[in-house]
């Protein structure tokens, strides 16, 4: 009887250990995890409501609201987001208020405080930018663009046009490091004017009180409007789409120095 208490209270002892040292490895492999995934996915500090007058907080939704609305409407996508992954979406700064210069009198031509600014094109520069502009429904405020950054979705400025164009094309030429925006003349013809990288990271609004000013431009024989533009192996392609005719779609070649050419 005592060899077989024994026996049993070694085979307990075994199994107890074997528990205990499962355990111990599950907690060390968790916490490796973890600490990698910390390392991978640094947490990003929250930013202010307003950053130089331009909001960065959501306008409509909640992060879980967001969510929560996007699995209802569109499963397939919320399926194949990674949560885990920052950003898997970016926040649209500017939809409450947005710093912008007043188009209209009074204060003509002086920054001011946009509330119905709306969000219409976007442009990758580098994977290190997000840009997106945007117009005044109002049409009391110059358009915009909004610079973030891509890798965390901050927002890191606000950038003011001289136009009240839609500005819903925008492309970045990233053998020439050169933003393009789709732009409206004075005979009110379609038009695409540029901005250099380093003219884009040099802009403060908050110092400068005006808007940044296009070197380059260029009239477009055609389209007579533009709806997006896009760049590719040294051409920018030009559309318009519309609802009752056919949409027309049209390329030009640039230049060497990443301009169009001289007709």
């Amino acid at each position: 009887m005592l060899n077989k208490n024994i026996s049993k209270r070694r085979y307990c002892w075994i199994i107890l250990m074997i528990i205990l040292t499962s355990c111990v490895i599950f907690f060390m492999l968790w916490t490796n995890y973890k600490k990698k995934e910390v390392r991978r996915h640094p947490s990003i500090k929250s930013q202010p409501a307003l950053v130089d007058n331009t909001s960065t907080r959501p306008a409509s939704y909640s992060t879980k609201d967001f969510k929560s609305v996007l699995f209802e409407t569109y499963s397939d996508v919320y399926k194949n987001l990674n949560f885990k992954q920052k950003p898997t979406f970016y926040v649209i700064p500017g939809l409450i208020q947005s710093a912008a210069i007043k188009y209209t009198p009074p204060n003509q031509g002086r920054p001011g405080i946009a509330y119905d600014m709306d969000p219409q094109g976007l442009a990758i520069i580098h994977h290190k930018y997000l840009i997106i502009s945007a117009y005044s429904k109002s049409k009391t405020f110059d358009s915009v663009l909004w610079i973030l950054d891509f890798k965390t979705g901050r927002f890191i400025k606000t950038i003011a046009l001289n136009n009240i164009d839609h500005v819903g094309g925008i492309t970045y030429d990233d053998d020439h490091d050169r933003l393009w925006v789709a732009t409206i003349n004075q005979y009110q013809r379609a038009q695409v004017q540029s901005l250099s990288l380093k003219e884009l990271e040099r802009y403060n609004f908050k110092k400068q009180k005006s808007p940044i000013k296009f070197k380059h431009g260029t009239n477009l024989a055609a389209p007579l409007k533009t709806s997006y533009l896009t760049y590719h192996k040294n051409k920018i392609y030009v559309g318009y789409f519309d609802k009752i005719h056919g949409g027309q779609l049209f390329g030009y070649k640039l230049n060497k120095k990443g301009l169009f050419k001289k007709r």
